[in-house]
């Protein structure tokens, strides 16, 4: 029994000395950021599903009583707000309310999808 005890603080230590914890921020740190493809961004593909996912859910910006009668299901709806310039402004929050209003803040990747398809004229492609 002695002779176990005398083990004991050293398997005591290894246990403590052995415990070791990364996270991915300090392993990844110098990796660089995932590339953002903001070329040929097309409504079709990537602003409708976007918009149908963030903010036409019901009582929001859908159908005949879409809040602020903004109805973005509809592709003239979504080109008017972004010729206007208040669909940046919002995602960004930096002219009103930052939407999708009790929803989660969209990517930065996404605004940047965003703003590439306005800044080549918000076609309907």
């Amino acid at each position: 029994m002695k002779k176990y005890l005398v083990h004991a603080p050293a398997l005591l230590l290894l246990l403590v000395v052995s415990c070791y914890y990364d996270n991915k921020e300090d392993l990844y740190k110098d990796l660089p950021s995932p590339v953002c493809d903001t070329v040929d961004v097309s409504y079709s593909a990537f602003v409708k599903p976007l918009l149908e996912r963030s903010c036409a859910t019901p009582n929001c910006h859908i159908g005949p009583n879409a809040s602020a009668g903004i109805d973005l299901s509809l592709y003239a709806d979504a080109k008017r707000i972004a010729d206007n310039g208040s669909f940046y402004g919002r995602i960004t929050n930096t002219t009103g309310p930052l939407m999708p209003q009790g929803g989660p803040r969209l990517p930065p990747c996404d605004i940047d999808k965003i703003e590439a398809w306005i800044d080549a004229g918000a076609l309907n492609n």
